[in-house]
């Protein structure tokens, strides 16, 4: 779940692939108005950025969706990011000066024993001028963001990065902090892995984890013994520390600075418990900085605040369909009904394709929608040469038919094998090496069941048999009377 700044709504995501948005303008009495379903991967974590703009949503398998955080463009779907490893950590920072957004995924790499950042922007132009970041399938092009990828010499669990391309990295395996300078000499020899310039004890126990505040001045550190550190970001000295909540309760689960910086938000993971902190002590050069930014901040946030809420006022309240498919799928069942989102068969006769869900676009994701949509529209492009092709091969089969009766007509020694008529050869190779291999397969299976059998022959009889002192005799009498 994730609040939005520039407006009074709170998405929600699902294990689903869902996404609810809620107009919380009555705290009391909360609405549901929009939903949006992304796709299969159930939703792992929401972020938006400081300006409101975008809502960056983290799925399962590498997926990164971002959507248009405004209700007056109706949450829409932007475009989405895959990246071939899972994400384990995502931050945001907005960028105000450039007008982007900074997105920084820590990624899972499963070969090697290493993390792997993959740091992408995206600027204020996506909203306007979408076409011209994605492609027809909305993913994002990898120049048009400027995707970078980056491979550390240590396994984390959280990841930050600050100007000057310096980034802080929570280590997995050992209690200490890696600073990273994401420069060519830092960079490794041998295959391109960037090393660690200086590691920072943590003071801390457990998978730790961060969170950036909003001017980038203060770095927070939250592990899994319920303890809170706040460093300065740029010498990483100790501004403060507090236990907020206890190992024993699983320790800290989130934490948030407030967009201002005065405070600071911790939830446990097992306690229910929600912790806000506020500054007792700070320099007046830091407070005059997270006033100055939260001043900057605000100004963007007035443009766009009241007209977003006049908007999601208006909005009216999404009603649930109970015959909604999407809605009465069982949970353990998800994954296999939205494989049909995308499958298609082409009909013999005609040669149309059609889906074989048959739901309406509302029950379909966002992203079966759109590889519906490029299967319409190539469909279309190519329909004449379609044609041609398939009435080329209506007379190719014509003519192999008729040469098929002529070849029966005609005396046996002149007669032309069955197989001589097979256009593709090789496709007929490979399939009689298939059969061969299976029947090879099978006709060992048999040879070792039979061998296994023989075995379990002679076992019983010479536990059964042999082994007795005075074997079983009878003696039958027949009479010859």
């Amino acid at each position: 779940m994730a609040s939005c700044p520039s407006s009074n709504s709170v998405a929600v995501g699902t294990k689903m692939g869902q996404i609810y948005f809620l107009d919380v303008t009555k705290v009391e009495a909360p609405r549901v108005v929009h939903r949006i379903f992304l796709s299969k991967f159930p939703v792992l974590s929401l972020h938006y950025d400081q300006s409101g703009q975008f809502l960056i949503t983290r799925a399962t398998e590498g997926h990164i969706f971002i959507l248009d955080a405004r209700p007056s463009k109706l949450f829409q779907v932007l475009g989405y990011v895959a990246l071939a490893d899972e994400v384990l950590d995502l931050s945001v920072v907005s960028d105000l000066k450039n007008d982007s957004v900074e997105v920084v995924a820590l990624l899972n790499v499963a070969e090697v024993q290493r993390a792997r950042l993959a740091i992408f922007c995206l600027p204020s132009a996506l909203t306007t001028d979408n076409d011209k970041y994605v492609n027809e399938q909305g993913m994002l092009n990898a120049s048009a963001i400027k995707k970078e990828q980056y491979d550390l010499d240590y396994l984390l669990s959280s990841a930050v990065r600050l100007k000057d391309n310096i980034v802080y990295g929570y280590c997995n395996c050992a209690p200490f902090i890696c600073k990273y300078h994401l420069l060519e000499e830092n960079m490794l020899a041998g295959p391109s892995v960037f090393l660690s310039e200086k590691r920072i004890p943590s003071n801390q126990f457990g998978s730790g984890f961060f969170c950036l505040s909003p001017n980038r001045r203060w770095l927070a550190s939250a592990a899994k013994d319920g303890v809170l550190i706040i460093y300065h970001s740029l010498t990483m000295d100790i501004l403060a520390r507090k236990h907020c909540h206890s190992y024993q309760g699983g320790g800290i689960r989130s934490m948030i600075f407030s967009l201002d910086g005065k405070f600071i938000l911790v939830t446990g993971e097992n306690d229910g418990a929600l912790v806000c902190l506020k500054w007792k002590k700070i320099t007046k050069t830091e407070a005059k900085e997270a006033a100055f930014h939260w001043q900057s901040l605000l100004a963007v946030l007035n443009k766009s605040a009241l007209n977003e809420n006049v908007v999601l006022k208006s909005m009216a309240e999404w009603q649930f369909d109970p015959e909604s498919t999407s809605e009465s799928i069982p949970e353990e069942k998800f994954k296999e009904a939205p494989l049909k989102f995308s499958t298609v068969e082409v009909s013999k006769e005609g040669g149309n394709i059609t889906s074989l869900y048959s739901a309406s676009t509302d029950d379909m994701t966002w992203m079966g929608q759109k590889i519906q949509k490029v299967i319409r529209e190539e469909t279309q492009r190519f329909a004449n040469q379609k044609k041609e092709l398939q009435m080329g091969i209506k007379k190719l089969c014509k003519t192999i038919q008729k040469m098929v009766h002529e070849n029966e007509q005609v005396p046996d020694i002149e007669k032309l094998e069955q197989q001589e008529f097979n256009l593709d050869t090789e496709e007929q190779e490979r399939a009689q090496a298939e059969a061969e291999q299976e029947v090879a397969r099978v006709r060992k299976e048999i040879e070792m069941e039979n061998l296994a059998n023989r075995y379990l022959q002679d076992v019983i009889k010479r536990e059964c048999w042999d082994a007795m002192c005075v074997k079983g005799r009878a003696i039958k009498v027949t009479s010859a009377f």
